[in-house]
C-alpha cells in the first residue's frame, strides 16, 4: 500500500493522536520528536508525523519526515501535502520556513532561515546578534542531496537543485541550478 492511501486511511487517528499532544507542553513535544528520530519503517513515519504536526504552524496531508532528521524551531515551519524530507536533513526554522506541496528534499539537504551578523568588533562573530531570513520553498521543488539553502532565498515553483548546490537566490521557475553559488544550469524544464 502507498503512503498516500495509507495517511487517507490512517487520518482520523493520525488527526486525533496530534490534537492529544498538542495539549503537552512544546518542550515535551520537541522531545518526543527527538525520542522518534531513531524509529525505523513507517512506525517511525507515523509517529514523527503525529508529533511534528502537533507543533508546525501548519502541515499538510502525506508528509514523510525519514530518520535522523534534524529539525529545530519546528513552530516556525510550514509544510504543504505530499512532501518528503530524507534522511539526515537539517532545517532550522528560527526566521521562518515555508515549504510548499510536493516537494522532495534529499538526504543530507540544509536549509538554514539565519545568519551570524558580524558587526560588532569587539565581539566573536559567533556572538554577535543573529539575523533571521525567511526562507520559501514553492510548489513541485526537488533539493538533490546535500543541497544547502540560505537565509532569504525562495527557491520558484518548478524548479530542481543540482546535488551539493548552495542556494541564497530568489530564483526564477522551471529551472535547474547547479554550484556554489547556485546558477542556472538548464532552463525551461
Amino acid at each position: 500500500m502507498n503512503g498516500r492511501k495509507l495517511f487517507s486511511l490512517l487520518k482520523p487517528i493520525i488527526k486525533t493522536l496530534s490534537l492529544l499532544l498538542s495539549f503537552m507542553p512544546l518542550v515535551i513535544r520537541k522531545f518526543l520528536y527527538e525520542c522518534t528520530v531513531f524509529i525505523p519503517t513507517k512506525v517511525g513515519v507515523f509517529l514523527r508525523y503525529c508529533v511534528v504536526s502537533s507543533i508546525t504552524k501548519d502541515i499538510g496531508d502525506n508528509v514523510y519526515i525519514g530518520r535522523y532528521v534534524v529539525l529545530k524551531n519546528i513552530e516556525n515551519l510550514s509544510i504543504g501535502n505530499n512532501v518528503s524530507i530524507h534522511e539526515f536533513c537539517y532545517i532550522d526554522a528560527i526566521g521562518h520556513i515555508k515549504i510548499g506541496s510536493d516537494v522532495s528534499i534529499a538526504h543530507r539537504s540544509s536549509l538554514v532561515s539565519f545568519e551570524h551578523g558580524y558587526s560588532d568588533c569587539s565581539k566573536p562573530i559567533k556572538y554577535n546578534e543573529i539575523i533571521k531570513k525567511e526562507i520559501i520553498v514553492d510548489d513541485d521543488v526537488w533539493l538533490g542531496a546535500g543541497c544547502i539553502v540560505l537565509g532569504g532565498a525562495v527557491v520558484s515553483e518548478r524548479v530542481v537543485l543540482a546535488a551539493g548546490t548552495v542556494y541564497k537566490l530568489q530564483g526564477e521557475s522551471n529551472n535547474i541550478y547547479g554550484g556554489v553559488p547556485a546558477k542556472i544550469i538548464k532552463g525551461n524544464i
